[in-house]
């Protein structure tokens, strides 16, 4: 069996060498793209496991000859990269359902965690983590074998971490799980207001929970030690747990400073989403945007949100993203990604390079940055770039598909690699998409020898990278390092050859 058809490995491109690999993670004991969309994928640091949801319903084969695989659930699973050497049948096991049956309101924030060490999944259930079960909304936690995963296994015990303080059920919905690395510690955001004492503020908040000891605390609390005035949510710890970030609107989580907060620097006024960083359990939060080195907003123009904050396991480095009015594109909004370095205290503006991108042609903008994620290690960033069209050009923009790319970077050898998809050639094809989260990259090396098959970078997509992938919907993949011998300093972009679907 040659290695493109072991790993389902994408298509060479003429004149480039060993291109870097793409694996199908959300594969069926065939080897195929499941019949179901399956997204939101994050992966362990040593990069050997997977975790993504699906609502496919034919992951895994029948049990004991019965009906089709939980068909109408939608569903966590974790794939065991380690165990199958990404061979087929795949090592995949399922770890929870995510809604049962009409509960599809609430799939989007379903999306699963894993901890650095592969041991621990949270994810958010409607239906208690489990088929058939009286609806039960609210967060679990699975822990993972220690050994390598067998496919189809039974589904891991499941523990809920969102209750409240006598012990019951949360009142109001929780989401967004974030683990510390040996899955100890669970931050989220919750609406609800019994999971700790005083929580009378009508919002959600941000949330941590030792599972060890049961404890839970609230870390997005107002600079006085109340209750902040306004909506906390998405956070990220790192491996220790001892360090936090997140988003909010709320005004009062750091104290105004002397003579007021600077101009367009406060959400006070105008609703804005900022990032904000604490060491836990009590230190004092930081407003990221006033660190020094921040970039002025003079120069960025009005600065409308910071979002998708994500610390490094040693809580140095915290990458988020910026929502911004460029006066150089007509006043419109602007995305970016921006890097804090705690050690330096200095924050910096990721880009793709000018004329690396199709968004530096005529009738498109400069190209968005958003959707980042951070390697554990710190070393390494990710990031989805998107070059819209302008109102100039031929084709007009109306009858355009945005250009879409993944760029991947190394901060301390400054070497880059990208991947672009390509556009269709009406508007009237199916529109190309990749879904970046957070948690989609690991701490491991795409040059070098490989160690054993090891996912370095995951994500979802709905073209087909593949020519037998006629799903038309999204299919997991990854960037595996243990079959890629590539040296990622020679820079450069890997053009995506076009699907069957686009020609």
């Amino acid at each position: 069996m040659s290695l493109a058809t072991a790993h389902r490995v994408a298509p060479s491109v003429a004149g480039q060498t060993n291109p870097t690999p793409f694996v199908l993670i959300s594969a069926t004991g065939s080897g195929v793209p499941a019949n179901g969309a399956s997204t939101d994928a994050a992966v362990s640091r040593d990069g050997a496991r997977v975790v993504f949801r699906s609502e496919a319903t034919d992951l895994l084969e029948p049990v004991d000859g019965g009906g089709a695989d939980e068909s109408g659930f939608a569903s966590i699973y974790a794939r065991d990269l380690a165990a199958d050497g990404g061979q087929h049948p795949p090592a995949i096991v399922r770890v929870g359902v995510v809604w049962d049956g009409d509960q599809v309101r609430f799939a989007p924030t379903a999306r699963p965690a894993i901890s650095g060490n592969g041991r621990v999944v949270a994810f958010r259930s409607t239906s208690g983590g489990r088929a058939g079960e009286a609806e039960d909304v609210g967060l679990f936690a699975a822990v993972l074998p220690d050994g390598p995963l067998l496919r189809g296994a039974a589904m891991p015990p499941l523990e809920r971490i969102d209750r409240g303080t006598d012990g019951g059920p949360a009142n109001g919905l929780s989401a967004a799980p974030a683990l510390s690395a040996d899955g100890r510690y669970v931050a989220f955001h919750s609406h609800a207001s019994n999971l700790t004492a005083g929580d009378d503020n009508g919002a959600a908040d941000v949330f941590v929970h030792d599972r060890a000891t049961g404890a839970t605390i609230i870390a997005s609390t107002a600079h006085t030690g109340g209750a902040a005035h306004g909506d906390s949510r998405r956070p990220w710890l790192s491996g220790d747990g001892s360090v936090i970030v997140f988003e909010s609107d709320a005004p009062d989580l750091v104290a105004p400073t002397a003579g007021g907060d600077p101009p367009g620097r406060s959400p006070a006024s105008t609703g804005r989403v900022d990032v904000f960083l604490r060491p836990l359990p009590d230190g004092p939060t930081v407003r990221l945007s006033d660190v020094r080195g921040a970039p002025d907003p003079a120069v960025l123009g009005a600065v409308r949100d910071r979002h998708s904050a994500i610390v490094s396991a040693d809580g140095r480095s915290v990458l988020f993203a910026v929502t911004d009015v460029d006066t150089t594109l007509q006043g419109r909004d602007r995305r970016a990604v921006h890097l804090y370095d705690r050690r330096t205290g200095r924050t910096s503006r990721i880009e793709a390079p000018p004329g690396d991108e199709p968004g530096d042609s005529p009738g498109r903008d400069r190209t968005h940055a958003d959707q980042p994620a951070l390697s554990p290690n710190g070393h390494r960033i990710a990031f989805r770039a998107v070059a819209a069209s302008l109102g100039v050009g031929t084709p007009p923009p109306t009858q355009r598909h945005p250009h879409l790319s993944l760029h991947l970077l190394d901060r301390f050898t400054t070497a880059r690699r990208a991947w672009r998809w390509p556009e269709p050639p009406a508007i009237s094809e199916p529109a190309p998409s990749v879904t970046l989260r957070r948690g989609a990259l690991a701490d491991v090396p795409f040059a070098g020898p490989p160690a054993g098959m090891r996912a370095g970078l995951v994500f979802s997509t709905s073209s087909a990278l593949f020519a037998d992938d006629a799903n038309t919907v999204a299919d997991v993949y990854a960037v595996v390092a243990g079959v890629a011998r590539e040296d990622v300093r020679r820079g450069g972009t890997w053009r995506l050859a076009i699907p069957a679907a686009y020609r």
